[in-house]
């Protein structure tokens, strides 16, 4: 059975966000803290970060008024295994440079929020990733989506309008489109996980060699969480590679 049947999720999309904006009314109402507030805001400083390799794993266009506000980069710290979703900084117009990469990081400002944000001030940048890069990313991604759906479920209740989990997630192999499933899914080793994206994406996954691993955001669909890829990363003729998927 796929994960989101066993799991029973529920409260995303529409509902949960309507749900985030009644207890966002309530919390004003009383005086209380809310999500929205300056505690809690995407923009404050929760720690600084200092001499990290950090990789690239996908790069989003989203809704907004700039072209700053526009972009969304995924990344990987290569020591500890957290995933961050970086800030473009005042005036940054967008990244133009090639994705993968790898980023040596000499400071960075660790965001709060449900996904923990990062904002880029000192760093360089390689295109190319060593191959203990890679041997790291296949060490990072998650071999059960159990823990991973626990965590956006959780993020998704308490903020519902900011959550953006990011995840890395090994996969055993993908699933072709179905009347059920029209994109496809990504079958990990306790259960799957329903694909969201572009109508080709399952397809594309599946002719992939050697898939290892898929990077990407949890997002919710209806009643469950759906996974929208960004990055595959596998092996084939004995090399490893990252491939960007959208």
């Amino acid at each position: 059975a796929a994960a989101r049947d066993r799991d029973g999720q529920g409260g995303f999309g529409l509902g949960g966000v309507l749900d985030g904006l009644g207890r966002l009314a309530v919390a004003l109402r009383g005086g209380g803290s809310t999500w929205l507030d300056d505690a809690a805001s995407p923009d404050r400083v929760a720690a600084t970060l200092t001499d990290r390799r950090l990789v690239e794993l996908g790069r989003e266009r989203v809704a907004g008024l700039s072209r700053g506000s526009l972009e969304r980069r995924m990344l990987a710290c290569v020591r500890s295994g957290e995933t961050f979703a970086a800030r473009l900084s005042p005036g940054d117009l967008g990244s133009v440079g090639p994705c993968p990469r790898v980023l040596e990081v000499g400071l960075a400002e660790r965001l709060a929020g449900p996904t923990p944000g990062l904002r880029l001030l000192q760093y360089s940048v390689r295109a190319d990733l060593p191959p203990e890069v890679h041997a790291r990313l296949r060490e990072l991604a998650a071999p059960r989506l159990g823990p991973l759906l626990s965590a956006a479920q959780a993020a998704w209740r308490d903020a519902p309008v900011r959550a953006e989990p990011f995840a890395i997630v090994a996969t055993t192999s993908v699933r072709g489109p179905t009347p059920r499933e029209p994109r496809g899914r990504l079958e990990a080793a306790d259960g799957a996980l329903a694909l969201s994206g572009d109508g080709g994406i399952g397809a594309r996954l599946a002719q992939l060699p050697g898939l290892r691993f898929v990077t990407g955001r949890l997002v919710p669909r209806d009643t469950h969480l759906a996974f929208r890829p960004l990055m595959a990363g596998g092996e084939h003729a004995g090399q490893p590679y990252l491939e960007r998927l959208r």
